[in-house]
């Protein structure tokens, strides 16, 4: 079974997506987790809930998905249900230019964080080796 679901307020839907999971992912929504689709570009300042819409079985989940997608007209969906990813990137892009180039560069500040920490780690092992080869040789 798939859940359809929303982030929503009052007066405004901002998202719209499915999941096998609604606790977990309510909890990755509410985390704004680098890089989460949708919910990442909903301002701090609003009070949304995590509302399930639907209950379907798995063949039909993007069928409804994009059902509910094109009936709510969310704010925030980044991917639109059905759509190839590349293709519904080009479109958000399009869309949303002020959001893409805020993603692109927490995106590129990210990756420049993570390879600075993977060459730290590799010349800290690199260092390590070193130093237990000249403990361990003999005198």
């Amino acid at each position: 079974m798939v859940f359809i679901y929303c982030l929503a307020c009052p007066d405004t839907v901002w998202y719209v997506g499915k999941t096998t999971n609604p606790k977990i992912r309510e909890y990755r929504h509410r985390r704004k987790e680098r890089f989460e689709i949708g919910s990442y570009f909903i301002p701090d300042n609003v009070k949304w809930e995590f509302i399930i819409l639907d209950e379907v079985e798995d063949e039909i989940g993007t069928d409804a998905e994009r059902f509910y997608y094109d009936f709510l007209e969310p704010k925030c969906n980044k991917v639109i249900p059905g759509r190839s990813h590349e293709e519904a990137t080009m479109n958000w892009r399009k869309t949303h230019p002020e959001d893409y180039y805020v993603y692109q560069r927490m995106y590129n500040s990210e990756w420049r964080r993570i390879k600075r920490l993977a060459e730290r780690n590799s010349n800290l092992s690199h260092l390590q080796a070193s130093a237990s080869a000249v403990s361990s040789h003999p005198k």
